[in-house]
């Protein structure tokens, strides 16, 4: 059974209603290890050894599904993983003391600050390699997050106590108010929750910071040492592409998870909103797995968007993503044949 005139802003509604909390991480340079972070309490839970003696700047690239940090005892991007701790070289940042990590899931870009400068910098996630992109202004800016709803990069600079929001294009900062803590040097973004979190190392304490007013509240202690460095780990992702070519439509994925659920595949045509695949599809456990869908003798539909959402039992639905893709002028003859390949989907 299938409804055309289900508007595809109730399905986000009902989206953002669902969507599950996620995982922080953070990097203790006492013990060198990756811990787990209550959210609630602040209370860190070991992993492991990341294998390296002072990592900061972690950050997750929910477009690879990479958890990346710096180790600043040798100067070297690293990747870790998650599960574990342990980490892996990346290459030398070719600079002295890179300090914080972002990433940019709107432009796909991992940002860093450089300490001795002062300056924002891009990394290469293949080399490691730091290019400057401009002077802060401020200095000492020991934690950067990037929130995706309001396109926004933060900083924090344990030098004047502040948070601060940071020109991309220019590296220069902008005071948005005093934490009220002295020395916030890890910064995360929880999209789900819509929370910025931070870790005063001062005081060994996780806080939240009001991206308004810069205003900091305490969340609870670690309990380790030397916490520098906070990561925000989704508990899955979907990056999706349509393409349409000679009749067929293809959907083609990076799949990334370890919450085991469902996944489901909605189609919209020209604003109607109606299901063409409704079935599981393969799931990988980090790192993600491409996965290729081709749906042939697809109509003409004019403009076509793809809703796929993993739904947890529990939770509803954990993650999602929606592209859209031109496949000419509306068809008059292709609500016919949109039903003939919904039942021919439904046979397999």
């Amino acid at each position: 059974m299938w409804t055309r005139n289900l508007n595809f802003a109730i399905a986000l509604t009902v989206l953002t209603a669902a969507a599950a909390h996620a995982g922080l991480v953070a990097a203790d340079s006492d013990t060198d290890e990756l811990i787990a972070v209550d959210a609630a309490t602040g209370a860190g839970t070991a992993i492991g050894p990341t294998g390296f003696q002072s990592v900061v700047g972690l950050t997750y690239d929910t477009s690879t599904n990479t958890l990346y940090g710096i180790d600043t005892s040798s100067d070297q991007l690293l990747t870790i993983d998650p599960a574990t701790g342990a980490g892996a070289v990346v290459g030398p940042t070719g600079e002295g003391a890179i300090g914080a990590l972002a990433y940019d899931s709107n432009s796909d870009t991992l940002y860093g600050s450089e300490l001795i400068a002062s300056a924002l910098v891009t990394v290469n996630r293949t080399t490691g390699v730091v290019t400057q992109v401009g002077l802060f202004n401020i200095p000492f800016v020991e934690g950067l997050a990037y929130d995706p709803s309001t396109d926004t990069l933060y900083g924090t600079s344990v030098s004047t106590n502040e948070l601060l929001t940071i020109n991309r294009s220019t590296g220069a900062a902008t005071v948005v108010g005093a934490t009220g803590f002295s020395t916030v040097s890890g910064l995360t973004f929880d999209p789900n929750a819509n929370v910025l979190y931070g870790v005063d190392n001062a005081t060994d304490q996780l806080i939240t910071i009001d991206p308004a007013t810069g205003l900091g509240s305490a969340v609870g202690p670690l309990g380790f040492g030397l916490v520098s460095a906070l990561a925000w780990i989704p508990t899955c992702t979907v990056d999706q592409t349509l393409t349409y070519s000679g009749g067929t439509l293809t959907l083609d994925y990076n799949l990334g998870t370890s919450t085991p659920g469902t996944w489901k595949v909605f189609l919209s045509a020209n604003g109607a909103t109606f299901p063409v695949i409704n079935f599981n599809l393969p799931v990988a456990v980090d790192p993600a797995v491409p996965v290729s869908i081709p749906v042939p003798n697809f109509p003409s539909l004019g403009v076509v968007g793809s809703l796929t959402t993993l739904t947890v039992p529990g939770v509803g639905i954990a993650c999602s993503d929606w592209d859209t893709i031109a496949t000419g002028q509306p068809d008059p003859g292709g609500a016919a044949d949109l039903q003939s390949i919904i039942q021919q989907q439904r046979q397999r």
